[in-house]
């Protein structure tokens, strides 16, 4: 309608099944059908634009476009990829993470082991939250979130509670800690602070904390000051009596 063209036959649907969607050869185009909104020389450049948008591509497309960006620059970053239309979170969704379409184009992230380490917390975190729900049936849900925002847990009154899953890592001068990555907009609930074994197989350390919200990335161990304000949970099953004292206490500070 923007070029004054009318297009007819974009679908096709058969009796009781789903409407599909026709590839464009099979359009039926009536040009100068009613007055253009904008010329045709706009309404093309326009296009061509859309086309370059990474959600209108096949994964066969994208993965031809990272082989080219690799032989131009010989290396591949979620940062080198924004000029071309492509996004690392877009990829992942498309090929499960940004490091395995990087090695279908025969690219070995340097970042490879810190993005399997994140998917391996992301996993073992989703876990423990439903541990909590099977322990805890009807008192603990999940509340799911899109976009960026994570999810968290709901307990029966109404209590939101952040879980913090952090992977162990061997500092030189520091010894053992435990890596907190930055967690936006979850300063505002209680929080579950989980704490990795030192293989970062499984969870050793429980503690429910108040309130913290770091903006980038830190490295704590059992001794920080917030640690030590929250309650230490011997096993989950005291995880709901903890999240009460610490709301108790903070109603009466107040």
């Amino acid at each position: 309608k923007y070029k004054g063209t009318a297009v007819y036959n974009r679908t096709t649907e058969k009796l009781g099944s789903k409407s599909r969607r026709l590839p464009e050869s099979e359009w039926v185009l009536v040009p100068n059908a009613f007055e253009p909104i904008v010329d045709a020389e706009l309404f093309e450049a326009a296009q061509e634009t859309l086309r370059q948008k990474s959600w209108n591509r096949s994964n066969e497309e994208i993965l031809e476009q990272l082989k080219s960006i690799l032989e131009t620059h010989g290396y591949l970053s979620h940062i080198l990829l924004r000029p071309y239309g492509l996004s690392g979170s877009g990829i992942a969704s498309r090929f499960g993470s940004v490091v395995k379409a990087y090695e279908l184009v025969g690219y070995q992230s340097p970042h490879k082991k810190t993005s399997e380490h994140r998917l391996q917390v992301r996993n073992v975190r989703a876990e423990l939250m439903q541990q909590l729900v099977t322990i805890f049936p009807g008192k603990v849900s999940i509340v799911f979130r899109e976009g960026p925002r994570r999810n968290c847990l709901k307990l029966r009154d109404g209590t939101r509670v952040s879980v913090r899953a952090c992977r162990s890592i061997n500092l030189v001068t520091k010894g053992r800690m435990w890596v907190l990555q930055a967690a936006k907009g979850e300063r505002s609930r209680l929080t579950l602070m989980a704490g990795m074994n030192s293989q970062n197989t499984s969870f050793e350390e429980f503690y429910v904390v108040d309130r913290f919200e770091n903006h980038s990335k830190i490295h704590i161990a059992a001794s920080c000051e917030w640690l030590r304000k929250g309650i230490h949970l011997h096993d989950l099953t005291c995880f709901c009596k903890a999240v009460e004292t610490l709301k108790s206490a903070g109603r009466a500070r107040r």
